[in-house]
């Protein structure tokens, strides 16, 4: 609370939103990439592997899928990171963020994609799993309907 009265006596109501655009853009693009890889991931995997829908196929899926979403989403974690800790007037755009978080050259984007990789991996296997243990116990839809 003490932060919520404090920050914007100090630095200003706009400091409270400072890497807001980063953190949706993010989101957004985190969700979606994750959401539309694991269908692909699964349906490669079942078709080419001639995997059986089962829990071995959500893991493989599920596990696939979150490294592939960490990479594509790496990127605009690092830039909202780099926006919430910089003072206000460090970035006026993203774009100003986006050339700072790149000097330190193309991999700059990628720092910290490891323990990104470690902490979404649970979850997105969990996520994955749980859903499609619901929908094969109370919605059952074949994989092979196409």
């Amino acid at each position: 609370m003490d932060a919520l009265i404090r920050i914007p006596k100090e630095e200003g109501w706009m400091t409270l939103y400072s890497g807001g655009i980063a953190a949706v853009l993010k989101a957004a693009i985190g969700n979606s990439a994750q959401l539309a890889v694991y269908d692909q991931v699964k349906s490669e995997l079942h078709h080419r592997f001639m995997l059986e829908d089962d829990v071995h196929l959500h893991f493989k899926s599920s596990l696939i899928t979150s490294i592939i979403e960490s990479i594509i989403s790496q990127p605009f974690d690092v830039l909202k990171t780099l926006m919430m800790n910089a003072p206000p007037t460090q970035f006026p755009t993203v774009f100003h963020a986006i050339k700072y978080m790149m000097r330190f050259g193309y991999l700059g984007p990628y720092r910290g994609l490891v323990p990104t990789i470690a902490r979404k991996a649970p979850a997105t296997i969990s996520l994955f799993i749980i859903y499609e243990q619901l929908r094969l116990n109370l919605g059952y839809i074949p994989l092979d309907s196409k």
